[in-house]
């Protein structure tokens, strides 16, 4: 078959094969991609009914669009009728070999249960049915991404009766009560060969084993699993809970979906596996970690670190500009959400400066609110210390006072060098639209300020952010806003009010942006990519802070982990302590394994005092891994 060119793919070499095919690496000659051919059976020819059917059911898999789901990307048919199915190709190796070969990297043990479990998952919620899950048909990248593969061949499997001794061999230990007695099956037969596949993961041993095919046909319908072999380290003894469960001989006493094994791994690991993890928000990845030695030298980390570390967070980082609140003493509907909207809005116009970040402002107010002197009206010592802890050079804040028939902005910049007001400004506005043409017009004067006052001999150098009124609609800006607050507080629920600030304004960015990693964060791909396609429109009409989010996001969805630090990483130098961008970060340093870079960035989350016990536990885990057991015995000293 080497060097034979089979419609349009030329086949380079084989790959492996097995009771349902041989598989060959191939050069796709119009496309210039390589793939997988996999050559079914000749008695798949012969038989029409059967070659019907594998066409049809592969057909049904080539609509699961997952990263942990091989791609399936068309059937084809050879010269003399043999079929054969053309596949994404991936460098690495089934776990089959990978559990043989003793090569299974016990560090990334969750990321790849998870990733499996997650495949599954969206493959069940299509109600699509693997029932062949077993090593050899999980494939494990050099990328550390799983695939699983062979959907839509399992359920033709079942009905051939030409399968070899050695493939049935291969299966029978993954084969539930259910399909031994021949009853009906449902995704509760994927939920027992995963426990069975998660059991051998962990052991290196399958739970059900015998060297006959009848003795372990009764082992598993009557014998209990034996633990003996499972030595797990104390973060990874919930995983025995899971099989327990799986491995229930009563499929109604076992886990009813993937979705709620997917939530328990999630709600109990470390770390959470990089399939769509470096999302903002996730109602349940906000409760991944459990209560662990990690968490409390996570813990310890907001005490010790400054001390331990010997660590500022003002080293090498360029200057920055801190937003207040502005002072509402002004009864109404609007006093609490007003100064909150007045401070987003200067932020958002003065976020693309580059000589300057702008300090990210719910990570600010929440700082502020644990220091001891809470808000900027008190104007005192210890307060700018505070700031300048941060690295904060200039700080903007104010106050609006309602007069007979129209409102008062008073806008101050204060140079926390000299402690004095460098710059003041006085606004009136009548109304919403007016409050919204007055924002722009105090962003243009605090723009001035920086370019005349501040670099009057750079006059080369444009630092004029893109002022321009990205979203004009207060509605949309304010369900916006109320969104952010409640990501930013771990809370559910901010779904409803992205949704509506979209619905107000659908050129507004940032709430799509949001929006996109909440839906692939529940697993939503189609809707994610519909919204990319907008924001692929909206590209060219982006402030440069927008502009890396964008494409962080596009990487996101595409799993691309060094474009998502990338991306991120020019956002932080617009946004810089943007607690969520940060926590994004540190987790994407720890998931390539670069755990150094991922404690540096997760202590810049710690200055500003984050009450996310997550962050915590990822610093305190990067150190673990670091091996600094002096840090750690200091830690624990502390407790």
């Amino acid at each position: 078959m080497i060097g034979k060119i089979v419609t349009h793919y030329k086949i380079l070499e084989r790959l492996g094969g097995g009771g349902m095919g041989l598989v060959y690496k191939a050069q796709d000659l119009t496309l210039d991609r390589s793939v997988a051919l996999k050559f079914l059976p000749p008695v798949f020819s012969m038989n029409e009914d059967l070659k019907l059917k594998i066409i049809q059911e592969a057909k049904i898999a080539a609509t699961l669009e997952h990263p942990n789901i091989c791609n399936i990307h068309e059937v084809g048919e050879t010269e003399d009728g043999q079929i054969f199915i053309v596949m994404a190709y991936y460098e690495g190796e089934t776990l089959k070999k990978v559990i043989q070969n003793n090569s299974l990297n016990r560090d990334n043990l969750e990321s790849i249960i998870l990733q499996i479990a997650k495949g599954l998952q969206q493959a069940h919620d299509n109600e699509i049915i693997h029932r062949d899950i077993k090593p050899a048909n999980i494939f494990l990248t050099n990328k550390n991404e799983i695939k699983i593969l062979d959907f839509g061949v399992a359920k033709v499997q079942g009905d051939f009766s030409a399968m070899d001794a050695e493939n049935l061999k291969g299966t029978i230990a993954y084969m539930s009560p259910e399909q031994i007695s021949g009853e009906e099956v449902d995704q509760r037969t994927d939920i027992w060969a995963f426990g069975v596949l998660l059991y051998e993961l962990l052991t290196g041993q399958k739970p059900f084993k015998s060297e006959y095919e009848q003795t372990a046909l009764y082992s598993i319908m009557n014998d209990d699993v034996s633990f003996s072999d499972l030595d797990l380290d104390e973060h990874l003894l919930y995983l025995k809970k899971v099989v327990s469960k799986c491995l229930e001989k009563n499929k109604a006493d076992r886990f009813q979906s993937m979705k709620e094994i997917v939530e328990l791994i999630q709600q109990n690991s470390i770390i959470q596996t990089k399939s769509k993890s470096n999302r903002f928000y996730n109602s349940t990845s906000f409760k991944l970690f459990s209560t662990t030695i990690f968490i409390l030298i996570g813990i310890l980390l907001i005490i010790n670190f400054r001390g331990y570390l010997g660590w500022s967070s003002g080293e090498n980082i360029k200057k920055r500009i801190a937003v207040f609140p502005f002072d509402y003493n002004i009864d109404g509907e609007d006093s609490i959400d007003l100064p909150i909207l007045l401070q987003s809005i200067l932020v958002k116009n003065l976020i693309t400066f580059k000589e300057y970040g702008v300090i990210d402002p719910n990570s600010l107010n929440e700082f502020m609110n644990k220091t001891e002197d809470k808000y900027v009206s008190h104007h005192n010592l210890s307060f700018y210390s505070s700031l300048g802890d941060l690295n904060i050079s200039y700080f903007i804040d104010g106050s609006v006072t309602k007069n007979e028939n129209d409102f008062t902005i008073k806008t101050n910049i204060i140079d926390l060098k000299t402690h004095e007001v460098s710059f003041n400004y006085e606004n009136k506005y009548s109304d919403e639209k007016n409050f919204l043409q007055a924002t722009e017009d105090i962003s243009s004067q605090i723009i001035n300020f920086f370019q005349v006052k501040i670099h009057p001999l750079s006059k080369e150098k444009d630092l004029t952010p893109w002022v321009n009124a990205e979203c004009d609609n207060m509605l949309a800006l304010k369900s916006f806003m109320q969104a952010s607050q409640i990501i930013y507080r771990q809370e559910p629920g901010a779904e409803k009010y992205l949704r509506q600030a979209l619905e107000y304004d659908s050129c507004y960015i940032s709430p799509r942006i949001w929006l996109i990693s909440h839906l692939v964060a529940v697993g939503n791909y189609e809707e994610a990519k519909k919204h990319m396609k907008v924001l692929d429109r909206l590209e060219s009409k982006a402030n440069p802070f927008e502009q890396a989010m964008i494409n962080y996001t596009r990487a996101y969805i595409n799993d691309d982990l060094s474009k998502q630090i990338q991306y991120l990483s020019v956002a932080l130098e617009y946004s810089p302590n943007n607690n969520i961008l940060l926590y994004s970060l540190a987790r994407l340093y720890y998931l390539i394994g670069d755990y150094q870079k991922s404690a540096d960035t997760i202590r810049n989350t710690i200055s500003m005092n984050w009450s996310f016990s997550p962050a915590y536990s990822l610093g305190g885990y990067a150190y673990y891994r670091l091996k600094n057991m002096i840090q750690q015995k200091k830690f624990l000293n502390k407790l």
